[in-house]
């Protein structure tokens, strides 16, 4: 059980570390020049650098490395209080313990949900993003996927939202 825990500690604290990095990667450096240089031709390098640092492709992982923070802190929270007398047909709450790897394919799909919104409002979003539009959108988007990744009831929440405007609509 205590290896379990040494991992929890060391992904999360690994998982903070790579939102920083990817973060700062999106913040400072301007992929322009890196995907102009993919328009002549494929140049591994930059399309590694593109991939880092072009601001759908990096809120992407900012996204994945904030689920897996939350799943890492709702294991700590949470720990070994899981009431055995749980059932499948029960509605999932914060009082299960998440898998963090889990939690990340949910921040991935919190993003896809932002991707998608964010196109049918602009119609060419990433085109000339600034350094304050790309801070907005990339820690929104991280703070949704966090909520997302440690409890996955605010997923499901977020899932009936979108059939509650269709109604609406």
């Amino acid at each position: 059980m205590k290896k379990d825990k040494s991992f929890i500690i060391v992904g999360g604290i690994l998982a903070v570390l790579l939102w920083f990095i990817f973060f700062g990667l999106g913040l400072f450096i301007n992929s322009k020049p890196f995907r102009d240089t993919l328009m002549n031709g494929l140049d591994w390098y930059s399309f590694f650098i593109c991939l880092i640092t072009y601001t759908p492709t990096n809120i992407a992982f900012l996204c994945m490395a904030s689920a897996f923070c939350g799943g890492c802190s709702n294991n700590l929270i949470i720990g070994k209080k899981v009431n055995q007398n749980n059932t499948a047909n029960e509605e999932p709450t914060a009082d299960l313990p998440q898998n963090p790897f889990n939690c990340m394919i949910r921040g991935f799909v919190v993003y896809v949900a932002f991707l998608a919104g964010v196109y049918v409002l602009i119609n060419a979003p990433f085109a000339q993003p600034t350094q304050e539009e790309y801070a907005k959108a990339a820690g929104v988007v991280s703070l949704l996927a966090y909520a997302v990744g440690y409890d996955q009831s605010n997923f499901l929440n977020l899932l009936n939202l979108s059939s509650k405007l269709k109604k609406k609509a």
